[in-house]
């Protein structure tokens, strides 16, 4: 629990340290504060409001039985103004918390090569529910307890007070020895709440760990549904439509055996919770019915000893009441300290690569790649690709020749040596397939630069150079491109891209795979003329692109 504790508050440090939102966060958890101080007293006074209703009907009293419903009505008003403030404030204080929070995380995730590290390691699951459901269930069980915590501190302090001065002491007589006790009421409603804490802790404590799993499970099969409709095509061409159920059956019935397990657990929960709940309601009624049938309590004093007796168990065992919401934040903790811990700065790579000042190569030495396990891939050695130069990767399947771009770009540190990159270049990687986000036709083909950064005739007519005429009036469109187009459009629009995009150095991996040998050759040759000066690295298996480098790396497998 304390690592769990300290992990919470490492989490919210930076907001409530941070010079730009600190202050306003600070006036809006004051503000809050006072709400809940103002929600303290109004409950105070509610209390005694009830003393005398019910003494003004034990008594007859018409006029005071006005004046108390009166007064009854005047303080619920102000009841609902200042719960209603204090609802707001909360959301208003979440939103800017959670903003906050979301931004620092997202950053960090896309910091670098981060997010790509962490699903190529498999650092961390479902790093999306993580920034999107983890974030906003923490800031809001965040704030929900402590402002929880604080009001039932508030209502300890002062329906105790009331309880002990109320109630006043009791005697008793044991084995012919006078016993007083003073404050008698309040001690048993403390000794109450104490003991249904710790019942409720022993009858929950496993839903700690269930909690966690669940999350992940449910992740789990929202993941694997998203995947199957990115791949929709794919899988309704191969039939594959009964294996896929069978994988998601066996993915919800993760989710259903451990909620049967919470299940199991919310009865020994509720068994008790409950209990204590009705049991509670005839705990103070017994321990003060010797006075009341004496006549030494009125009945108003009854029913406002009660309402206190009830405030003050309350308040004590509020962490056996908050034992779902304090189980959630512990999980939601645990999976974002995971995130942030998956964050945190790789070791140092086995293959450098550097941007060097002095130097417009693009060089290698002593590079040797090999697989995250250690077992090694392939010996690249030196190479040497001067600008201008057109150069093509080949070697047999397997070999790691797309892993050779990978490590040029920085993204594969397994292995060994070194990799140099001139460091004003604008570089750009054409993957087989490349990443084609959902928004307008525009902004897909500009990616990844800025938008607007290209007037709409110089695209349509790029569009129209990479053999995609019919898109050139749908600048403006809507969709989901990387499935709205097919390979081979999808692999002209990159060519357009990087012809938009004007690097000084290109790698790239198959990516005119799903073209025919006579726009392959058409958008080669385009690269050439419109960037005379790029230097171009081809990983293919086509013998028909050979004309266009007349440059051979050979990667070999290890002898």
């Amino acid at each position: 629990m304390p690592r769990i504790t300290s992990a919470a508050l490492s989490l919210a440090k930076p907001y409530w340290t941070d010079p730009v939102e600190r202050r306003l966060a600070w006036v809006l958890a004051l503000i809050i504060l006072a709400l809940a101080v103002a929600f303290t007293e109004l409950n105070l006074w509610l209390n005694e409001l009830n003393k005398s209703f019910y003494d003004a009907l034990q008594n007859m009293n018409a006029p005071a039985f006005q004046s108390s419903m009166a007064h009854f009505f005047t303080a619920v008003g102000i009841l609902v103004v200042v719960a209603t403030a204090a609802e707001y404030t909360e959301q208003a204080l979440n939103i800017r918390w959670r903003r906050h929070l979301t931004h620092a995380l997202v950053g960090r995730w896309l910091d670098g090569d981060t997010f790509y590290r962490i699903e190529r390691d498999g650092l961390c699951d479902n790093a999306d529910q993580r920034l999107t459901e983890d974030i906003a269930e923490y800031v809001r069980l965040m704030l929900s307890l402590s402002k929880g915590f604080i009001i039932n501190l508030g209502s300890l302090a002062t329906m105790g007070w009331v309880l002990w001065k109320s109630a006043g002491p009791m005697s008793f007589d044991i084995a012919g020895t006078h016993l007083t006790i003073p404050g008698y009421l309040f001690w048993l409603a403390v000794f109450w709440g104490a003991l249904q804490t710790l019942v409720t802790h022993l009858a929950g404590h496993r839903l700690a760990g269930l909690t966690v799993a669940q999350q992940s499970y449910e992740a789990d099969y929202r993941f694997t549904l998203a995947k199957v409709r990115e791949a929709s095509e794919q899988i309704a061409l191969y039939r594959g439509q009964a294996v896929e159920q069978g994988r998601m059956q066996k993915l919800f019935g993760q989710i259903a055996g451990n909620w049967h397990q919470i299940m199991r657990q919310n009865i020994y929960l509720n068994v008790a919770s409950t209990g204590f709940s009705v049991i509670a309601v005839l705990v103070p009624i017994i321990a003060i019915s010797p006075k009341v049938l004496s006549g030494e309590l009125s009945l108003g004093t009854l029913m406002q000893d009660i309402s206190a007796f009830a405030a003050t168990t309350t308040a004590v065992a509020w962490f056996a009441r908050s034992y779902r919401d304090l189980f959630q934040l512990s999980a939601r903790t645990r999976r974002l300290e995971a995130l942030r811990l998956a964050m945190a700065p790789p070791p140092a790579p086995g293959i450098r690569v550097a941007r060097d000042p002095d130097t417009d190569d693009v060089a290698g030495r002593g590079v040797a790649l090999a697989l995250p396990d250690g077992r090694p891939l392939s010996r690249v050695g030196e190479f040497l690709f001067e600008p201008g130069a057109r150069w093509m990767v080949r070697g047999p399947s397997g070999v790691g020749k797309s892993t050779l771009l990978r490590a040029i770009a920085g993204l594969w540190p397994f292995g060994g040596g070194e990799v140099r990159l001139p460091a004003g270049a604008r570089v750009m990687f054409m993957p087989q397939k490349s990443y084609l986000g959902d928004g307008t036709l525009r902004d897909t083909l500009i990616y990844p630069a800025d938008p607007g950064s290209a007037d709409d005739a110089t695209l349509a007519q790029l569009l129209r150079d990479c053999r995609l005429p019919h898109l050139a009036d749908r600048l403006d469109e809507i969709a989901h491109w990387g499935h709205r187009l097919s390979p081979g459009e999808q692999q002209r629009l990159a060519f357009a891209r990087a012809l938009l995009y004007r690097p000084d150095i290109l790698f790239m991996d198959e990516s005119s795979s799903a073209l025919d040998n006579d726009t392959e050759a058409h958008l080669y040759q385009m690269v050439i003329d419109r960037l005379p000066d790029c230097t171009v690295v081809s990983v293919a298996h086509r013998t028909t692109l050979e004309v266009f480098h007349p440059n051979t790396l050979h990667v070999a497998a290890p002898a």
